[in-house]
C-alpha cells in the first residue's frame, strides 16, 4: 500500500525569537540541528539529551544526561515516542520540529510540566527525584498560593536521534541527508 508523503519540515525557529508552542509550552532554539538531519514529528521515537531546570528554585538542575554518563563515559540519553503521553506535555510539544543535533530550551509552565510523580522525565537519582517533588508538589507552598510558579521548568534539549514512525515511508529528511551519521554528542549546555 502506497503511504503519504512525509510533510515539509516545519520552519526553524527563529533564532533569538521564542516561540509559542501550545498550551503552557515556549521554545527558543539554540543550534539548529545538522543539515539534511531528520526532525521530529508525532509518532516518532526520539533520543535526546535533557538539562531540566527549575524555574521556581533560580535554575535549579535537578537532571542533567551530560553529568550521568554510562560505562563507557558517555551522556545517557532518555527515549520516547512523541505524542504518546510518555513524558510531561512540555517536551512531548516541545521536541516537534527539532531537527537532529539541534538544541532548543523549552519553558514548560505548570499545566505542561509536572501534575504527578508518575510523569518522566523522572530524576535518575534519588536526592534530585526528593528535591524536585518536594518543591514542585510542596502542600504548603501550593496553600500560600505558590502553585502556578512551582512546577514551571526550563528545559535544554538536544536532539540526538530521531527513528522515524513505522509505517511511514522514511520522510523527514531533507534531500541532502547522509544517512550516516554518526552519533557524536554536543558540548554539555
Amino acid at each position: 500500500a502506497e503511504t503519504a508523503p512525509s510533510s515539509p519540515p516545519p520552519p526553524p525557529l527563529p533564532r533569538g525569537v521564542p516561540r509559542d508552542m501550545g498550551p503552557g509550552v515556549v521554545a527558543l532554539d539554540l543550534v539548529p540541528g545538522k543539515a539534511g538531519g531528520l526532525f521530529a514529528e508525532s509518532g516518532d521515537e526520539v533520543r535526546v539529551l535533557l538539562k531540566g531546570r527549575l524555574f521556581a528554585k533560580q535554575g535549579w538542575i535537578f537532571t542533567n544526561d551530560y553529568a550521568e554518563t554510562d560505562d563507557r563515559g558517555l551522556p545517557r540519553p532518555h527515549v520516547f515516542t512523541l505524542g504518546a503521553g510518555e513524558v510531561i506535555d512540555g517536551l512531548d510539544v516541545g521536541c516537534l520540529g527539532l531537527r537532529e543535533g539541534g538544541v532548543r530550551r523549552v519553558v514548560a509552565s505548570p499545566p505542561a510540566s509536572y501534575r504527578d510523580k508518575t510523569q518522566e522525565p523522572i530524576p535518575r537519582d534519588f536526592s534530585n527525584r526528593q528535591r524536585l517533588w518536594t518543591t514542585v508538589f510542596n502542600p504548603t507552598r501550593i496553600a500560600n498560593g505558590e502553585g502556578d510558579t512551582l512546577s514551571t521548568t526550563v528545559w535544554d534539549v538536544e536532539l540526538v536521534r530521531v527513528t522515524k514512525k513505522k509505517g511511514g515511508d522514511g520522510g523527514g529528511r531533507d534531500a541532502d541527508a547522509n544517512a550516516n551519521d554518526d552519533d557524536a554528542f554536543s558540548l554539555p549546555l
